[in-house]
């Protein structure tokens, strides 16, 4: 059953128990509020005390990211803003508009209609003004944009389209399409499905609690069997097809081709990062890697692909953000 999206939410960055405190870093917090066409948009504004001082290098905007706005889906944003700011780096979170502070509407409706939305550029435009409110405060010499699963396809969208924008990190990039009407048991590759079934429940076979749960209809059966099913499906691999191909996957999501294609040629950078345990990376692997990527060398020259151990599609846990920021932190010294 799909979970009713309900654009607003209550949410705030002082109710987040998770939100590190870095206090003893010197840094400016600031509210910020914009213009993006008919909506007044707002965001927070990270500072390292050294902006002052010069002009940053680099500065980084952080892509809307499900249905949390500014936050994050697990209120990873602010956590990897001020560790970036820490480092010398501004950045600028935002709620897009209908999210969050942000003025506008989004009808209610299935949260995978929103992020079908999301995937063909819903908040691209609220980004590029984005991109355009942190040149307002501080003048960085580059742009980086940051960010998750949909923040990660908005980020690439947006790049070509800003001529200040150097390079994008994407975590959990998606490359197919979501929506309401298409079934997802035959999305779920076969040995993933298995290997996911037996990490999350070999313990709970000998687990009291864990039988009672189940006994009391209080496990979410449905889930459990639909992975149960997808671990014995098997599919059938496609051959290596062009960009232009009628065989490509009905729900491929042409629009990370192209935008990627546009950065490349421009020789931007690129830092993909994907859990191990996504199946979001099977599907990247799968529909993108193994039929575009291996015979396109332009994309290996110009990107940095790492997978982080037993991490989640969200990076929910700290240590896999804490493992995804210091990756991050390299990429940018090197940028």
């Amino acid at each position: 059953m799909l979970t009713p999206f309900q654009p607003r939410s209550s949410v705030t960055e002082e109710s987040s128990s998770t939100a590190p405190s870095l206090r003893s870093v010197p840094m400016i917090n600031r509210p910020v509020m914009f213009r993006s066409g008919e909506a007044q948009l707002c965001g927070m504004l990270h500072l390292p005390a050294s902006v002052a001082e010069h002009q940053p290098d680099i500065g980084i905007v952080f892509a809307q990211s499900g249905a949390r706005g500014r936050l994050g889906n697990t209120f990873h944003y602010p956590y990897f803003a001020r560790r970036l700011s820490a480092l010398g780096y501004p950045c600028l979170r935002f709620d897009p508009a209908g999210l969050g502070d942000s003025t506008g509407e989004i009808p209610t409706g299935n949260m995978r209609d929103l992020y079908r939305q999301i995937g063909t550029g819903r908040f691209v435009g609220d980004t590029l003004n984005a991109i355009d409110e942190l040149f307002r405060h501080v003048s960085p010499k580059r742009v980086v944009l940051f960010g998750v699963c949909g923040g990660a396809i908005t980020a690439l969208l947006a790049a070509p389209r800003s001529v200040r924008v150097d390079g994008v990190i994407l975590l959990s990039l998606p490359v197919m399409l979501d929506s309401a009407q298409q079934g997802q048991l035959g999305r779920i590759p076969g040995d993933y499905a298995r290997s996911y079934l037996f990490r999350l429940y070999a313990n709970k076979l000998v687990s009291l609690k864990a039988w009672k749960r189940l006994l009391t209809r209080k496990s979410d059966t449905a889930r459990i069997w639909s992975w149960v099913k997808a671990s014995f499906l098997t599919r059938e691999p496609k051959a290596t097809v062009s960009a232009g191909s009628s065989d490509r996957d009905p729900d491929f999501n042409a629009n990370v081709l192209e935008s990627l294609d546009a950065l490349v040629a421009r020789q931007r950078k690129l830092l993909l990062l994907f859990g191990r345990d996504d199946k979001i990376r099977y599907e990247w692997q799968r529909d993108f890697y193994d039929k575009y990527w291996k015979t396109n060398p332009r994309y290996e020259a110009c990107s940095t692909i790492q997978d982080i151990a037993n991490c989640n599609h969200m990076f929910t846990l700290r240590e896999w953000q804490a493992h995804a920021m210091d990756l991050a932190a390299a990429w940018l010294q090197a940028l």
